[in-house]
């Protein structure tokens, strides 16, 4: 039911966004039919939420409801389309359909449906209760975050002892370690606790971590490869070129590769040829599910990993699901039973605990979880793992479920980020609105939810602790990819026709044909056999394209606001400033322009003409000359992100710009100011969390502005960010700061006052020359230092750093880490 289900809440969504005043669809559509569908698709979806899986008559009934969904939803859009883009586009000699005759089919269609619901609905609450199974998972009231104070190593200390040994051994020639299992037995965890192990961080000069996964390209490893070893760009170098590199960088060096998930010997045959053997104890270590690239693969035998013990796993669950707490003893049995039908496997058992912190601490339930565990147990290969995951996801609130089918869409092992996942998932209609709540906040809320029950894995975090970078496991991409092609979901493989979200590349004749419509001018004639590819172009909520090639150069993108669906706009590679239509501002639905380059806004055009507030503009950049006159911010009251570009000629008038006003922008948590703007033209918002200062005309004298600001948790001072030799922090300046970079500036004098910086955590220096620096004593004091990063520092800044660490260590802080670079 979750295709049934999303079909219902993105037509929902649609019939919203199109009621809003905007001049420009106002009269297009009949209010009261749009009232009548809205009314029908809330019902419908208060009965998938309460009776999806209840009985056959209900499935079925789901189905016809996502065919008749789709169907409105592609009519409605269709006609929308051609009305906005009618009055300015030729679209020759196109037939349009009967809207109004085509939308009452569609609601004569919902009102049969209706009173089939009705019927379904009186079927099932006239069933005895009691031969229905209950939920397995109680409805939860709050959430509560998975435990994430012990690292799941419980039955594999023995085993990272061994490989460490094995890594860090006498044995001068370059050695091979594999290490092989089943999918989900905790190859990877395994290996990522010895790669991060302090004594093997120690003992190599330089450590790199490369997933191959089971479909790879050799480019795109050698990529990553010389990136892990140098940042600089290799993209237009020869495959050659990059072999000759890598091996030159890692000729003299004691090195650790690690190559996880390995599916075939090729790829280790390829690289073998220029790892160079430096005598020196270099290492690779290997993870694959397949004995034969095991044995093939290693100059030492394999490790295999064997399945947990009984006693192990249920060491896992219980810590899992309990964390710190005691475990009932009514439920230690039971426990112990389910512990031990998960066969061993941590990943099974790590989904399992997913369950049941989710489900009620009484022994009924838990019998529950093991009586249907039981039912789809066996022991056939992954199979076994498979069926026990299609629980998980059997047990997910509905809600939840088309978010979860759509991780099909990205690639075994890839890094997702959290913040363009969450925007694709409201671009999609997936979300459920909340009154008071930013739709966003919701989708993040579905991602913490699916990630409490081990669905979904957080691969990176960001300062505040939240999910930055986030993935799943191959099986549990495995089940949703089964899943929604079981559910006919819309998302599989790729993008569909159906889908909301364009991102250059899926659609290769779409991309070219959008940049053409794009860069048109209004008067431009389009063939008629491109006329429905157009209507049906302008209809994306999420646009993100590249310009790889020049395609957008010297274009003005004057067809913009046509995209009349449109709420996440990004654009790469731009590299030319245009100037945004002054329709831009009747585009209410917008919530994150992010262009590479510069844009200029439109002056807001007078009151009296169609003119609204976009309201929904969470994330504006990157604006040239930005003017934050009155005008401007009142028409932006919620933006959160915003990045400002000046240059010298432009700010030679500050007060012009008005960034005294930037302090009206109350929700505004990220700024980045980019030009020769002095300190005495900016009153900055309280709310801001996050800084970057690059080329700028503010002093180190006046960063006591920045450093009084109550609520800055990273500071970012870039090129020239900062002007002047001497930085004089005094007690009591920034009091929440977590993160600290400075990069290129000309400083050479920095004190510190103590009891400044009392909540950072990390310290990244770069390409500074220091002549004084701080009392190391009074940073090694900070509570919560882990990181130092120095870059290009020289020795001075080395020595500082080292006295800190040792004086930490003395302190009982053993976790700080240095990262040195010359």
């Amino acid at each position: 039911m979750a295709s049934s289900y999303a079909a219902v809440l993105s037509l929902l969504q649609l019939l919203h966004d199109i009621q809003r005043p905007s001049g420009r669809w106002n009269n297009c559509l009949d209010d009261l039919q749009i009232q009548l569908l809205r009314d029908r698709l809330s019902y419908f979806m208060a009965f998938l939420e309460d009776f999806h899986g209840k009985s056959e008559a209900a499935d079925a009934l789901a189905t016809q409801i996502m065919d008749a969904s789709r169907a409105a939803e592609d009519i409605i859009k269709y006609f929308v389309s051609v009305q906005v883009l009618r009055p300015y586009i030729n679209l020759g000699e196109l037939h349009l359909p009967s809207y109004a005759r085509d939308i009452q089919a569609i609601i004569r269609k919902t009102d049969v449906l209706l009173e089939r619901a009705l019927e379904v609905r009186d079927e099932i609450v006239a069933v005895d209760h009691k031969s229905i199974n209950p939920p397995i998972v109680a409805a939860a009231h709050s959430r509560q975050a998975a435990p994430t104070a012990k690292n799941p190593m419980v039955g594999l200390d023995d085993a990272l002892v061994q490989i460490r040994d094995k890594l860090t051994g006498r044995g001068s020639k370059l050695e091979t370690i594999p290490i092989v299992g089943m999918g989900g037995i905790g190859k990877t965890t395994l290996a990522l606790n010895v790669y991060n192990n302090d004594w093997v961080v120690e003992h190599f000069d330089i450590r790199i971590w490369i997933t191959i996964s089971q479909t790879y390209i050799l480019r795109e490893i050698l990529l990553a490869l010389s990136s892990a070893i140098d940042k600089r760009d290799m993209k237009e170098k020869s495959d050659e070129d990059i072999k000759q590199f890598i091996y030159q960088s890692l000729f003299g060096r004691r090195y650790l590769i690690v190559l996880d998930d390995v599916w075939d010997i090729e790829v280790w045959n390829v690289l073998r040829r220029f790892l160079p053997d430096n005598g020196n104890g270099s290492r690779v270590l290997l993870t694959t599910r397949l004995v034969d690239v095991a044995a093939d693969f290693g100059s030492d035998i394999p490790y295999a990993m064997k399945l947990l013990e009984e006693d192990k796993s249920w060491d896992i669950l219980h810590d899992m699901v309990f964390s710190e707490e005691v475990c009932p003893i009514e439920l230690e049995e039971i426990g112990k039973k389910i512990a031990t039908s998960c066969g061993g496997l941590p990943l099974a058992i790590a989904v399992i605990a997913g369950v049941l912190r989710r489900t009620e601490k009484t022994l009924e339930s838990w019998e529950q979880v093991a009586e249907n565990l039981n039912a789809i147990v066996t022991w056939e290969n992954e199979e076994h793992c498979f069926k026990i995951l299609l629980m998980s996801y059997s047990c997910l609130p509905l809600h939840l479920k088309p978010c979860f089918l759509y991780m099909s869409r990205f690639r075994e092992d890839e890094s997702i980020k959290v913040s363009k996942l969450i925007k694709f998932w409201a671009a999609e209609g997936f979300i459920k609105p909340i009154n008071g709540k930013i739709l966003e906040d919701v989708a993040r809320e579905y991602l913490d939810q699916l990630i409490d029950r081990n669905l979904i894995l957080v691969r990176k975090r960001g300062v505040s602790g939240k999910a930055k970078n986030c993935g799943v496991h191959d099986l549990v991409r495995d089940l949703s990819l089964k899943e929604a092609c079981k559910e006919n979901f819309i998302l599989v493989e790729k993008l569909s026709s159906n889908s909301a979200v364009f991102v250059w590349g899926l659609r290769s004749e779409d991309g070219r044909l959008l940049l053409k419509l794009l860069s048109s001018q209004a008067s431009y004639v389009l063939n008629n056999n491109l006329v429905e590819s157009i209507v049906h172009l302008v209809q994306f909520r999420y646009l993100s394209i590249a310009n790889y090639t020049g395609r957008l150069m010297e274009k003005k993108l004057i067809m913009l606001p046509f995209l009349w669906n449109l709420q996440t706009i990004s654009i790469h590679d731009f590299d030319t400033t245009f100037t945004v239509p002054s329709m831009f501002w009747t585009m209410t639905q917008l919530t994150h322009i992010n262009i590479s380059r510069n844009i200029v806004l439109p002056e807001p055009p007078p009151k009296f003409q169609s003119c609204c507030t976009l309201e929904n503009l969470q994330t504006l950049s990157s604006v040239r000359e930005f003017r934050c006159s009155e005008e401007i911010y009142k028409r932006i009251p919620n933006v959160k992100k915003l990045k400002i570009v000046y240059f010298s000629q432009d700010v030679e008038e500050g007060p012009y710009y008005s960034l005294t006003n930037l302090v009206h922008l109350c929700r505004l948590e990220s700024l980045v100011l980019h030009g020769m703007v002095s300190i005495k033209d900016i009153s900055f918002p309280h709310s801001l969390r996050k800084l970057r200062l690059e080329y700028t005309n503010i002093w180190w004298s006046e960063m006591v502005a920045i450093g009084s600001l109550p609520n800055l948790e990273i500071l970012v001072i870039g090129d020239d960010g900062v002007q002047g030799l001497e930085w004089n922090v005094t007690e009591g300046e920034f009091v929440r700061l977590k993160r600290l970079h400075v990069i290129f500036v000309g400083l050479k004098y920095w004190r510190v006052d103590e009891g400044s910086f009392p909540g950072l955590e990390e310290l990244f220096l770069h390409g500074i020359k220091l002549e004084e620096l701080p009392d190391p004593f009074d940073f090694a004091e900070i509570p919560k230092l882990r990181l130092i990063k120095l870059n290009g520092c020289g020795e001075l800044s080395k020595s500082w750093a080292k006295q800190i660490k040792e004086e930490c260590e003395e302190l009982g802080n053993q976790s700080i880490q240095l990262e040195l670079i010359s």
